[in-house]
This record gives C-alpha cells, sequence and structure tokens, in this order.
C-alpha cells in the first residue's frame, strides 16, 4: 500500500502567501488603475460627442429655421453700443431716431448681436411674399447666476453662459439648447452668419466646448 509523501500535503507557508501577495497586489492595483483610466476616457470621449452633437443640431434647426427669412423684416434688439451710437449720430442729424435699450432695429453694418428676429414665408406661402409667418425670434439670456463680463460668476467653469430660446408668434417659448457661451448673429448683406459655442460638464467636472458656425443666404422677397 502505497502512502503519498507527507511533504506533498502541505499547503502554503506564511512566507509564501506573503510573496503571493507582493507580487498580486501590484498586479491588481495597476488592473483597477487601467479599468479606471479606461472608463473614464470613454465617458471623456461620450461627453465630448455629445456636446458637439448638441451644438451641431442646435445651429443646423436654427438655420431652418431662418432659411425662408425675408431681409426686410430682421431685426436685432439694440444694445447700450447702439443707444450711444444713435445719440452722437443724432447730435450731427437731429432726424436719427435714439432706440431704447432692448427695441428692435435694423441689424447693424458691424458687429454682431445675441438676438435675431424675422419673419418668412415657406412651404404654400413661399410664392406669395403678401403672406408672411409668425414673427421668430431667437434670444439669448444669460443664466441668473451669471453677469455678461467675461467672467465665470458661478464658478462652474463656463464664463457667460445662458440658454438660447426660440420663440413664434406667439406659441410659448422653447429652449434650444442651454450651457451657451457664445451666441452672435451677423447679418452683411443677405448673409446671416450664427455663431454658437456651448460648452458641458461630466460627472468629475472635466469642462468640454463645441462650436458651430452656420452660413443662411436670406430671401430679397
Amino acid at each position: 500500500m502505497s502512502t503519498r509523501p507527507h511533504n506533498s500535503q502541505r499547503g502554503f507557508t506564511l512566507v509564501e502567501l506573503m510573496i503571493v501577495m507582493v507580487v498580486a497586489i501590484p498586479i491588481l492595483g495597476a488592473i483597477t488603475v487601467t479599468g479606471t483610466l479606461v472608463r473614464d476616457e470613454i465617458q471623456s470621449t461620450e461627453t465630448a460627442a455629445l456636446t458637439a452633437e448638441s451644438c451641431r443640431i442646435a445651429g443646423q434647426r436654427l438655420a431652418m429655421l431662418a432659411r425662408p427669412g425675408l431681409l426686410s423684416t430682421c431685426a436685432v434688439q439694440a444694445t447700450q453700443a447702439d443707444v450711444d451710437a444713435a445719440a452722437a449720430a443724432a447730435m450731427v442729424s437731429p432726424g436719427v431716431v435714439i432706440p431704447a435699450l432692448g427695441d428692435w432695429i435694423s441689424p447693424p453694418l458691424t458687429g454682431s448681436r445675441p438676438t435675431f428676429r424675422f419673419q418668412g414665408a415657406d412651404g404654400e406661402l413661399s410664392m406669395n411674399a403678401q403672406e408672411l409667418t409668425p414673427v421668430r425670434r431667437f434670444i439669448f439670456s444669460l443664466d441668473p447666476t451669471e453677469m455678461p463680463n467675461g467672467l465665470d460668476d458661478d464658478g462652474d467653469g463656463l464664463v457667460d453662459e445662458g440658454g438660447l430660446q426660440l420663440l413664434i408668434g406667439d406659441l410659448p417659448v422653447q429652449l434650444v439648447i442651454s450651457g451657451v457661451e457664445r451666441c452672435e448673429f451677423r447679418l452683411r448683406g443677405r448673409v446671416l452668419t450664427l455663431v454658437l459655442a456651448v460648452a458641458r460638464r461630466d460627472a468629475k467636472g472635466h469642462l468640454y466646448r463645441a462650436t458651430t458656425t452656420q452660413s443662411i443666404l436670406m430671401r430679397n422677397t
């Protein structure tokens, strides 16, 4: 009758266990760190992609709405610079009308504005300029915690952020996109150029930015 050697039945000694732990723990730690890095990279990529996609879709939506716009109906809201310029011009030409802050005025020849208003003709109305769509207004509004000073007033990493809203006639206000850091409407001749820049933060507080530019040829009639 054969028996197994006594030393073949023994377990790990304390020294052997310590050696295994010394070797295994760094490996497990490296695997954990690698997994965390991969997961963070995936989340970062997703957030960056979603930021760019939402910015692009918002810009395309605004372009689609503005495309049938009539040049003669275009207007922007007067800023303090517009009021001051009109007041200076009125000193030379008394007939110049001085708008109040926020009044709708003809788009200036220089610079850009964060708001834009127009009417258009689309669908069955496209061949009849006498029939216009309801007034459409793109209005950028700062968040309540922000001031228009080029600073991050609320400490969230975004500068002068707000929301871009769409108003069509008497319909309820629609929020086109939030987290907007830059919104510009610039009309040169018949070409309306829209620049929209947005920012988003992921769960770890990392900031991602995206910008889209759309150019639309407005209708003469």
